[in-house]
């Protein structure tokens, strides 16, 4: 939440997909950047820790980064299937 003393940086949009490679492969069809953004922290190898962690396995399994920019015409924002 923005306070008095501080510029959001809005890059993207997180939505959650039933189907996450086909949802990306359609914005990028599209023109659009979509990706998964990140992946679970506890596969790094500092950690380490492979261990599944379902809540977050589940989520980063739907989850899609949608840009929204200042860089996105209302133009490009018209052609988003929402």
């Amino acid at each position: 939440m923005p306070t008095d003393n501080s510029t959001p940086n809005r890059w993207l949009y997180g939505v959650l997909a039933k189907n996450k490679i086909d949802t990306i492969k359609k914005y990028r069809e599209k023109g659009f950047y979509a990706t998964s953004v990140h992946i679970n922290n506890n596969i790094y190898s500092i950690f380490g820790n492979k261990n599944n962690l379902k809540g977050v396995s589940e989520f980063i399994n739907h989850f899609v980064a949608l840009p929204c920019g200042w860089w996105l015409s209302s133009n490009d924002i018209n052609k988003i299937e929402w």
